[in-house]
């Protein structure tokens, strides 16, 4: 997880790039912590703007306990909190999301190896 997060950070100029020409169509994510309270949750912001190093976006997805704060609320981030960005060009191929590649990878592996002992129980 901690090279995916890295690979975000080091492919961010990547995805300002992208966002700076976008086409009506195409969608902007990126991940990162928010915090209320005592509470942090890693959620999804579909970016309306970036200035410098600041991220501005809405909610993607309904956070579980962050005071108040529901899906669509308007929030603003750090560049140094980004976790993970993707986009969706108009043709629909996903960039980016190298976070959930990692997870896809490792629920995959699980899944191997319990086929893998299931398969020398039989």
């Amino acid at each position: 997880m901690r090279l995916a997060v890295e690979e975000a950070q080091r492919r961010w100029p990547e995805f300002v790039e992208r966002f700076e020409r976008r086409a009506a169509g195409e969608h902007f994510a990126v991940k990162v912590p928010i915090t209320r309270g005592e509470n942090t949750e890693f959620i999804w912001l579909e970016v309306t703007a970036i200035e410098g190093d600041s991220i501005y976006g809405e909610l993607a997805n309904e956070p579980h306990d962050l005071g108040g704060l529901s899906l669509g609320d308007r929030v603003t981030s750090g560049l140094t909190d980004l976790n993970d960005w993707m986009f969706v060009p108009v043709n629909g191929e996903t960039i980016g999301g190298f976070t959930l590649a990692a997870i896809n990878q490792t629920v995959r592996r699980r899944q191997s190896r319990v086929e893998q002992a299931d398969d020398a129980d039989d």
